[in-house]
């Protein structure tokens, strides 16, 4: 309608369709919109009715379609119904008269008052559920009816007129002669499929015919299927629903019903007012130009041609007729060729167009053989090619069955080789008889005496007119040229002599070739200043590169190592110049970002740039200079060909050291795409030693600058995966990249010698940072997880004992770095704090002499227990991160209580560590690990020696009453009853132990805490229906029966009942003391 074309491709709703079809047409001229507006468009009013006063409100709206909900209905009539529903607005709901200002009960109901020729429903298949939150279709079954009566919907029917009241509105405009409410169906628009997508079909009733539409006379339209159709079908096709379908059962070796939803259902449906029969019978007239008739009749004309051709048994005639000759006729050559000629000519001209090809292999068959008996045949079918390109155009370009451009790719390949003991020392040779055969002549004339190579030419011309290199079927096309490259050298120097590099460069970037094309040669000093200023071209229009242009790229690969010569190559100036002319390599560059079969392109560069290693180096510069400036999605091509270029070994002499490029120039480019360049390196370290060997040579001018300096993640992630791949170990390799979280020592893992000798040269290099690393640690700068990469994998290295002792050089670096940078700053989730504990301690486990230097050294243990920790059980994020963190600090503190009593007593007193037993303790659930080091600590504080001074024996009671004490005061018997067992397990020792706890009330505390354990006892036995109506307390109890099923809690029973009479006085053991059996205190 606004001159535009119709996008095929674009997907768009029905009902959307036709109203934006029908808004359109009303736009063109007002004697169309009337048209528009009778025919399709009705009123229907919504009336509110007041029942306590005679006044009536009544608003009117046109439409164009009628919506009916599918969904809880069963057919057209209940949709119906739901539309015209009467409604009482009465209670809270009463409705404002608008005459009278005062609430009033009323009835609200919407009513039909005006009905169109053509009545249009839209089914609402579609819904949105809110619980999946997606679109979904609604198959259910919706009928209705041929034939339709709309009167018990109208506004007369439902609002009577001797029933209206004041307010009730008469509006000429709608005022109409009896015409009738009946209509009879006349389409449907059907969609299959899904909400997310599908296919629309129609079925049409004739209506212009009388004699068809009194018939019941109904068409399928399907896309460019039109065919007739019974209206019987009608519900099956298109009221939805269920279908049932037998299937065989392998189990009961029975058939079995199974039923599933249609997917196809109606979706629109349309209806036309019944017409009087004096309409109904009167002749339908058309003004139709003569233009048009012409068009119909040659359509129409054609049609019949076509279904006459493309019937079966006139292809049996002609399968008869072509592969029946009898040897019998004279002149057997000339019957040969006319028959190839009538079998060819069918076969592309006909066959291959049909729908249906059951026989087209017959077919090929047949022509092969035609063309093997008769060279004449030969000649003729690349002669008719080369003088006309109609048959390679259609065929070989635009024919969309894959199949059928294969088989003429493969007919004309089997052509020329059966031509080439002929013609193959003609192809060079030019079109005049007595020129010489030095080639000076003009480039149009040589191949001109062969007909091969003139249907080569005429190959080769449709690219410079007659296709485009977006074209979608393009395969086959240069893979026949390929393959005939191939066959011989003849084949690919004639290629070289009619310049089809060029061709085909100029084809690919949709330019025109250069009339005097110079190829651009630098000394050293221009080379330089070039690389200073280059530019990676980039085309003004972004260009679709289908993936049918790789077999272009192997051809023009195999096109230039075809043209060497011992040390050089042999291609023209304008080869050369469409090669690697034009600043930035314009050619190289776009078919490697388009990512058109980079293997060739690497094959192209190696063939290129043998004894040329000045060449091969502003190749290289290209490609970085192309990936600093490509995102990095863009730059995978260009890496994937530096992963080629650098698997490059040995080969023909004069390869240029592409691998050495390569490592020159990755750091210039890394600075623009880090992460990308990080993971290349990682996948060349293991696979190339001279990668491998210069990665590791190059440690101090890349690890920190990228492992602990940069600000993204994912590049100190990649460069830890690069030092990763430094370790020739694939063990050792896979483990690292298969942890999640962080990462502990790889205990137990055998390393050959090289292997030893290369880790600790990584891990030398990182401990030297150390003291570097202080410089990353400013939360408000850097950030909590910069050196989180950097700390993971030097606990990865830990080995064995060797690296342990390794670090004992860099312990105060590693202090230094400690406090007070991490451990001082209140930081709730500090990961660098985390990271490093882990290592430290690692580093200290089974290494005594690592933990010497934390005791010795007094500044260490006067500061060591200060570290920042927030008790947050209620934050996840901080429960996780202590969860991480505090087992390696408490598992330190330990290691150094083990070996040294000063430090302990020194320890014991501090007012964190009385804390920590406090706050953290009593959430064993939460901190399992850091709680079991707490004890372990506590053990330890509480721990004698034989040769003990009485001063430190008073240090002992001191902590212990200091901790007893904090326990009575601060914890719940009934729900911290684990920590009191465990602490007082380790605490109470003695009677003055024991009456501490007494004098404070612990008696009564733990009595709470056996009382507590004997519930869960018999809880544990109780039926469900006996525990659903208990108290809270008692659930409560109960839930924690659940986490202590999996425990011994009967030790832990019996130990409380220890722990009170002990508390009594009763120092006995329980077995000399049957009165305290389980039962007893039961009762």
């Amino acid at each position: 309608m606004d001159k535009q074309p119709l996008n095929t491709g674009e997907q768009k709703d029905m009902t959307e369709f036709f109203t934006d079809l029908i808004t359109k047409i009303e736009e063109m001229s007002p004697e169309l919109k009337n048209t528009v507006k009778s025919l399709f468009g009705g009123v229907i009013t919504n009336n509110v009715v007041s029942l306590d006063c005679e006044h009536v409100s009544q608003t009117a709206e046109e439409f164009y379609t009628v919506r009916c909900q599918v969904a809880d209905m069963k057919n057209i009539y209940e949709s119906l119904d739901e539309v015209t529903i009467k409604d009482t607005l009465e209670g809270d709901n009463m409705y404002t008269c608008s005459h009278c200002g005062k609430k009033v009960r009323a009835e609200k109901r919407a009513c039909f008052k005006k009905l169109p020729r053509i009545l249009s429903f839209n089914t609402m298949r579609y819904t949105f559920n809110m619980v999946t939150m997606m679109k979904e279709k609604v198959n259910t079954h919706f009928s209705f009816p041929l034939r339709l009566d709309m009167t018990p919907y109208t506004e007369d029917f439902l609002m009577g007129k001797n029933d209206r009241k004041e307010g009730f509105k008469e509006d000429g405009e709608y005022l109409k002669e009896t015409e009738s409410y009946e209509y009879d169906l006349i389409g449907v628009t059907v969609h299959t499929g899904t909400a997310d997508g599908g296919h629309y079909y129609s079925f049409i009733r004739d209506i212009v015919n009388p004699h068809a539409y009194k018939n019941n006379k109904w068409y399928l339209f399907n896309d460019a299927e039109v065919k007739p159709f019974d209206s019987t079908q009608l519900a099956s096709e298109c009221f939805g629903g269920e279908m049932t379908t037998k299937t065989y059962d392998s189990v009961t070796d029975k058939f079995m019903d199974f039923s599933f939803e249609k997917t196809h259902s109606a979706y629109m449906l349309f209806y036309k007012r019944m017409e009087l029969e004096e309409e109904n019978g009167k002749d339908y007239k058309f003004d139709v130009s003569s233009e048009l008739l012409e068009w119909i009749w040659h359509d129409n004309m054609q049609f019949l041609q076509d279904k006459n051709i493309f019937e079966h048994t006139y292809f049996g005639f002609m399968w008869h007729l072509c592969s029946s000759i009898p040897s019998t006729l004279p002149d057997p050559k000339a019957v040969s060729l006319m028959t190839a000629k009538l079998s060819t000519s069918f076969v592309l001209e006909t066959f291959i167009h049909s729908k249906e090809k059951p026989t087209m292999l017959q077919w090929i068959e047949l022509l092969t053989k035609q063309f093997n008996n008769s060279q004449a045949a030969c000649e003729w079918f690349l002669d008719r090619m080369a003088d006309d390109d109609w048959w390679p155009m259609q065929i070989l370009i635009k024919c969309p069955n894959q199949i059928v451009r294969q088989m003429f790719q493969r007919l004309c390949i089997h052509v020329i080789q059966r031509l080439r003991p002929v013609h193959a020392h003609l192809y060079l040779q030019p079109g005049v008889e007595d020129c010489s055969d030095d080639m000076d002549g003009p480039v149009e004339d040589i191949g001109s005496r062969s007909c091969v190579t003139r249907f080569v030419k005429t190959l080769l011309s449709i690219m410079e007119h007659g296709v485009k290199p977006h074209s979608k079927h393009l395969t086959e096309y240069f893979a026949f040229l390929y393959e005939f490259a191939k066959m011989g050298e003849e084949e690919s120097q004639f290629l070289l002599s009619l310049q089809a590099i060029s061709t085909m460069v100029h084809f690919y970037m949709g330019t025109k070739g250069p009339e005097n094309p110079q190829v651009e040669v630098l000394s050293e000093e221009e080379g330089e200043e070039e690389e200073e200023e280059e530019d990676i071209l980039s085309l003004a229009e972004e260009k679709y590169r289908p993936a049918a242009l790789e077999k272009m790229i192997a051809l023009i690969a195999l096109l230039v190592e075809q043209s060497r010569s011992e040390r050089h190559l042999t291609l023209s100036q304008n080869d050369m110049a469409a090669l690697t002319g034009g600043k930035g390599f314009p050619f190289l560059f776009q078919h490697i970002r388009d990512g058109i079969n980079i293997r060739q392109t690497c094959n192209l560069i190696f063939s290129l740039c043998r004894y040329n290693n000045r060449l091969a180096e502003h190749i290289v510069s290209m490609l970085f200079t192309s990936i600093a400036k490509l995102t990095p999605e863009a730059a995978n091509p260009f890496f994937k060909l530096l992963t080629m270029l650098m698997e490059f070994a040995g080969g023909p002499p004069g390869m240029p050291p592409f691998a050495s490029y390569i490592l020159q120039r990755i750091w210039e480019v890394i600075e623009y795409n880090p992460s990308q360049c990080l993971d290349w390196l990682a996948v060349q370290t293991p696979r190339n030693k001279l990668a491998h060997s210069w990665v590791l040579q190059n440690m101090e001018n890349w690890v920190e600058r990228f492992l602990l300096a940069h600000n993204y993640p994912r590049v100190r992630t990649s460069a830890a995966y690069l030092l990763v791949s430094l370790i020739p170990s694939n063990s050792f390799r896979q483990m690292f990249r298969s942890t999640r979280s962080l990462h502990i020592p790889t205990r137990d893992l055998p390393l050959s010698p090289d292997t030893t000798v290369v880790l600790h040269q990584v891990y030398n290099v990182l401990l030297g940072l150390l003291s570097r690393a202080k410089l990353y640690v400013d939360a408000a700068v850097h950030g909590t997880t910069k050196l989180v990469p950097y700390f993971s994998f030097m606990t990865y290295c830990l080995i064995s004992k060797t690296e342990k002792l390794m670090f004992s050089t860099y312990f105060m670096d590693l202090w230094n770095l400690f406090q007070p940078k991490l451990s001082e700053p209140a930081i709730a989730t500090n990961h660098n704090k985390q990271a490093l504990l882990s290592f430290w301690y690692n580093v200290c486990v089974d290494c005594p002499e690592n933990v010497r230097l934390i005791v010795q050294n007094p500044v260490v243990t006067k500061n060591i227990a200060f570290n920042y920790i927030l008790a947050d059980h209620d934050d996840q994020d901080v429960v996780l991160f202590n969860r991480g963190m505090l087992p390696a600090y408490y598992g330190i503190l330990r290691l150094c209580c083990e070996q040294s009593p000063v430090f302990t007593r020194q320890l014991a007193s501090h007012q964190n560590i009385q804390w920590a037993f406090k706050n953290l303790t009593p959430h064993a659930s939460q901190y399992p690990g850091a709680v079991e080091e707490l004890f372990n600590l506590m053990q330890l504080f509480v721990a004698q020696r034989p040769d003990m001074r009485e001063e430190e024996i008073e240090d002992i009671k001191q902590f212990k009453k200091t901790t007893i004490s904090c326990y009575l005061r601060c914890l719940d018997g009934r729900s911290c009853w684990t920590t009191l067992i465990s602490a007082f397990r380790i605490l109470l020792e003695s009677d003055e132990d024991r009456l501490l706890v007494v004098f404070n009330r612990g008696l009564i505390l733990m009595t709470e805490v056996f009382l507590l354990l004997i519930l869960i006892k018999s809880l544990l036995f109780l039926p469900i229906q006996y525990i659903i109506p208990i108290s809270a307390f008692t659930l409560n109890c109960f839930s924690v029966v659940s986490f202590k099923i999996q425990m011994n809690y009967v030790d832990e029973l019996l130990m409380c009942k220890t722990l009170i009479f002990r508390l009594m006085g009763k120092t006995k053991d329980l077995p000399d003391m049957p009165e305290l059996s389980c039962t007893n205190l039961n009762e």
